[in-house]
């Protein structure tokens, strides 16, 4: 099966084939799409342009998209967007008439993974080390908190002045010409490597720091960026007062955590961990990880860490899973586990994991489908309407007396439903709801009029519920009575 998403139409945009894997990514069937023309797969500004697109490679011949990778966003049937990497060919059928097929790869997971590390990159170096990045000429862009700390700038003292203000007179005279020279002959002397350096702060005063430079190419004429990260090595209680936090963190962390060697030995048990499985730090550490697996997954735990260590082929570090686990009574719980390797200079590799009890998650998950199934069942009624009368949810009960099916009702305004002269001032009563928290028409049974699809009006008895929250996300759920 093929796990790219395909689809094939015509030169004028009418899709012809619609694979399994496109049915899994857009969610509509190939009955949906098939016939019809591709520009319901794209977001609103693209699609409004896609047929005059096609119509000038028509007549010019110039490939734009065409046997060229792209990162665009598509848009699924519940409307929603989702970023793919999107190739296009042209096929010639013999008769004249051009067949484009479209190869489209979901991004989402590779973008949140990248988040995921930019986040624990810039969290790292803002706890941890000053950092300053600067201009191809030496102005500051970015100075973080530690470093305001460092050198005694306050962040708009320093923002877009020269760096030479936080190097000593010796080095700043020369500093612009290394920039320079920099620049004409790549030749680096510090960019790229790590040098104890003095710096200077605000009052004069010098002291020694870490520097480790690293460049930021720009595209095209966008000069390059400097990203500095200066340790103040100056005191030797600076690393033991980083590892004595580190270790609180991972104490207080609400997240179970576990750091274990190469071969399973555990080495760090904190006490989230401790409540999830019932298993005293004491006893934790030193025993092998699998004392945490049912019987079915610690029997094979050894050979799969094995197999990686011989492959590097990660098929669980640097992923999210939903996986079984073993309390101390013998007792299963499903736990969403991240685990993590962690390379160490001169010393060999540990995993760090982190795991969540999400027996909890998994049961209002179930709920909420219970919930689901008995709206549908129910013989009454229900549209639910989010903040601004969109609606949420039309159970079967209410497509048939509306005469408007869940997938036409949706997300539209519940406006709809309602004769002329109540909807002109549905919206201000919302609005006026949310402001005052005055209930006129909510918790009190009312006489209504409903609208038909066909335009035919009919009475009925509404009962609507408000499910309020923070802020401006109040929820309301009508019952209706024919």
């Amino acid at each position: 099966m093929c796990v790219l998403a395909v689809v094939t139409m015509q030169e004028k945009g009418i899709v012809q084939r619609f694979n399994q894997a496109a049915q899994t990514l857009f969610g509509y069937t190939p009955e949906d799409v098939c016939g019809n023309n591709v520009k319901m797969l794209t977001p609103d500004n693209i699609a409004e342009h896609h047929d005059q697109f096609l119509e000038n490679y028509r007549q010019t011949g110039v490939k734009h998209v065409i046997d060229t990778g792209r990162r665009v966003l598509a848009k699924r049937k519940d409307k929603t967007t989702v970023p793919v990497e999107i190739h296009v060919k042209e096929l010639n059928n013999g008769d004249e008439k051009r067949v484009y097929i479209g190869y489209l790869r979901n991004l989402t997971e590779e973008f949140m993974l990248q988040q995921a590390y930019v986040i624990n990159d810039m969290v790292t170096a803002l706890t941890t080390v000053p950092m300053i990045a600067i201009d191809s000429v030496g102005k500051v862009l970015k100075f973080s908190p530690a470093a305001e700390t460092a050198f005694q700038y306050p962040l708009d003292e320093i923002m877009n002045q020269n760096v030479k203000a936080l190097i000593p007179d010796r080095i700043a005279v020369n500093h612009d010409m290394y920039l320079q020279r920099y620049a004409k002959t790549g030749e680096a002397k510090v960019i790229g490597t790590v040098t104890r350096q003095q710096a200077k702060r605000k009052d004069g005063t010098l002291f020694n720091v870490e520097l480790q430079v690293k460049e930021l190419k720009g595209d095209g004429d966008d000069g390059s960026t400097f990203v500095a990260f200066a340790r103040d090595v100056t005191a030797d209680d600076d690393v033991a007062r980083t590892r004595a936090v580190n270790e609180m963190l991972i104490r207080i962390s609400p997240l179970g955590i576990i750091r274990a060697t190469l071969t399973g030995e555990i080495l760090v048990f904190n006490r989230a961990a401790t409540e999830l499985f019932g298993i005293e730090e004491e006893v934790a550490v030193g025993g092998n990880l699998k004392m945490l697996m049912p019987h079915y997954i610690a029997r094979d735990h050894d050979m799969f860490l094995r197999r990686y260590l011989e492959t590097r082929k990660k098929n669980v570090i640097d992923t999210s899973r939903r996986v079984p686990a073993k309390r101390s009574d013998g007792s299963e719980l499903e736990i969403e586990i991240i685990v993590r390797e962690v390379q160490q200079k001169g010393k060999e590799a540990q995993y760090v994991a982190y795991l969540q009890d999400i027996s909890h998650k998994l049961e209002l998950e179930k709920l909420k489908k219970m919930n689901d199934a008995v709206l549908e069942l129910a013989f009454v009624p229900v549209v639910v309407i989010d903040h601004v009368g969109k609606i949420q949810r039309f159970t079967q009960a209410a497509e048939k007396i509306f005469g408007w099916t869940a997938a036409e009702a949706l997300n539209k305004n519940v406006k709809m439903l309602m004769p002329k002269e109540i909807a002109e001032g549905h919206d201000k009563k919302l609005e006026r709801f949310r402001k005052t928290r005055v209930k006129t028409v909510i918790d009190t049974p009312t006489k209504q009029q409903g609208l038909h699809k066909d335009g035919h009006k009919f009475a009925v008895t509404l009962n609507i519920r408000c499910v309020m929250t923070e802020g401006d996300n109040d929820i309301y759920i009508g019952f209706i009575i024919t």
